[in-house]
C-alpha cells in the first residue's frame, strides 16, 4: 500500500513539474491574454510579462472548463486593463498570482453592469484562487467578482489580496450561487459607494444558506455602503455554524453614523471597530460578539496614506484569537513605512524575487513592496 500512495505522489508531483508553461507579453492586438487563456490545456501556467495589457476587447477571457493559472512573470510588474470580463464556465480551476487588476477601463466595451471575474453558469465544479493580487478602478455597477443567484462556485479563496479604492462591492454572491468563500490576510481600503441607485451589496456579500465563509485577518478601512442596511462583511443567509469572521479590523477615518462593519446572524471573534456609531460599534444587534474590541482605535501609522501598519501600542497588537496580531498580518506592527524599498530605514536591506514577487529581508523579518509583513 505504501508503495501505491508513493507512486501516486511521484505522479502528482511529475505532472505539476511538467505542467506547460506559456510566456506572454503586451501586444498591440491587445488579446494576447485572451489567446493564451482559450487555447491552454488543463493544468497550464500562462506567465505575463513586465507590462500593461490592455486586455479583452476581441472578447472575454473565458476560463471554459479548464484549470488553468494566470500568474506574473518573476519580479514582473504586470497591470491588467480589462475592457470586459474574466469568464468561468463549465467547471475549471481558474487561478490568479500576482496580478495588479486596474477595472477602470471595463465599461469601455462592455455592458452597463459588468463585472471584473463574472461566474457565468451553473455548472458544478468551478474554482476561483487569487493569491497576491490587487484589484482597483471599478465603479459603481461593477464587482471585482460577481455570482448571480442562477450560477455555481463552488469555491472562493482569495489570500493575500488588496482591494482599493472602488466604487462597489467586491465579493458579491447572490442566492444558492457559492458553495464557500475563503478570504484571509487581505486589505479592503477606501470602497465608497457614490451612487445611491446602485445595486445593494456588502463589500463582501453572501446570501447562501447552506454557504461555508471564513473572513479572518483582513483589514477594513474607510468601507461605507449608500445603502445603510449593508455592511462591510454581509452575510445574509449563511447559517451562524458555517461562518468565522475574525481577527479583523474595521475602522472609517470619522465618526459617521449609519454604517456598519458586519451583519447579521454570525459570530463575530476577535473583531475590533472604531467610528462605527450605528449598532454601538458598526456590528449588527443579531450578531454574537464575543472578545470584540468595539470603538477601539488600532492606531495605524498613517491610515489616510495607505499605510496600515499597527502602530507601538496599538490594541490589535496580540488580540488575535491566537495571540496573533488584528488584521491583515501582512501591515506590520511597530511602524514600518509603507514604501520600504524607498526608506533610509531599510538602507540595509536585501530585496529578493520569489515566486514572481518582490521582497525585502531584514534580519529576520519578511516585507513586501508595500512594506508589508509577510514572515
Amino acid at each position: 500500500m505504501k508503495k501505491i500512495y508513493f507512486f501516486l505522489a511521484a505522479m502528482v508531483l511529475a505532472i505539476t513539474a511538467n505542467a506547460k508553461v506559456t510566456t506572454i507579453s503586451p501586444d498591440a492586438e491587445n488579446d494576447a491574454l485572451r489567446l493564451a487563456v482559450h487555447y491552454a490545456e488543463d493544468g497550464d501556467i500562462i506567465e505575463m510579462t513586465e507590462g500593461t495589457y490592455v486586455q479583452c476587447n476581441n472578447g472575454y477571457v473565458a476560463f471554459d472548463g479548464k484549470s488553468v493559472t494566470v500568474r506574473a512573470a518573476e519580479g514582473a510588474n504586470v497591470v491588467i486593463q480589462p475592457q470586459v470580463r474574466f469568464t468561468l464556465a463549465n467547471g475549471g480551476k481558474a487561478t490568479l498570482q500576482g496580478l495588479k487588476i486596474d477595472a477602470s477601463r471595463l465599461h469601455e466595451l462592455a455592458d452597463w453592469y459588468e463585472h471584473v471575474v463574472y461566474v457565468s453558469d451553473a455548472t458544478e465544479g468551478k474554482e476561483l484562487v487569487m493569491e497576491d493580487c490587487e484589484f482597483y478602478g471599478f465603479d459603481f455597477n461593477n464587482s471585482a467578482i460577481y455570482a448571480g443567484s442562477d450560477k455555481k462556485l463552488d469555491l472562493c479563496k482569495i489570500n493575500n489580496c488588496y482591494f482599493h479604492n472602488n466604487d462597489k462591492s467586491c465579493l458579491f454572491f447572490e442566492g444558492e450561487s457559492l458553495g464557500e468563500l475563503v478570504v484571509t490576510n487581505s486589505t479592503f481600503a477606501n470602497i465608497t459607494a457614490t451612487v445611491t441607485d446602485s445595486y445593494w451589496a456588502g463589500i463582501i456579500d453572501v446570501r447562501n444558506a447552506a454557504a461555508k465563509v471564513t473572513v479572518d485577518h483582513c483589514t477594513f478601512y474607510n468601507c461605507k455602503l449608500m445603502n445603510t442596511d449593508y455592511a462591510a462583511v454581509t452575510m445574509k443567509g449563511p447559517q451562524a455554524a458555517n461562518v468565522v469572521v475574525s481577527n479583523n479590523i474595521f475602522m472609517l477615518p470619522e465618526a459617521i453614523d449609519g454604517h456598519r462593519a458586519i451583519r447579521e446572524y454570525v459570530e463575530a471573534t476577535n473583531c475590533m471597530t472604531f467610528n462605527y456609531v450605528k449598532d454601538s460599534g458598526g456590528i449588527h444587534s443579531s450578531v454574537t460578539k464575543t472578545n470584540c474590541l468595539l470603538n477601539v482605535d488600532p492606531k495605524f501609522v498613517d491610515a489616510a496614506n495607505g499605510n496600515f501598519a499597527l502602530a507601538e501600542g496599538s490594541p490589535a497588537i496580540g488580540a488575535g484569537t491566537d495571540g496573533s496580531n488584528l488584521g491583515d498580518p501582512r501591515w506590520p506592527a511597530k511602524g514600518t513605512p509603507t514604501n520600504v524599498e524607498n526608506n533610509a530605514i531599510h538602507a540595509e536591506s536585501t530585496k529578493v524575487v520569489r515566486d514572481g514577487q518582490i521582497y525585502i529581508i531584514r534580519g529576520n523579518e519578511v516585507f513586501n513592496v508595500l512594506g508589508q509583513m509577510v514572515k
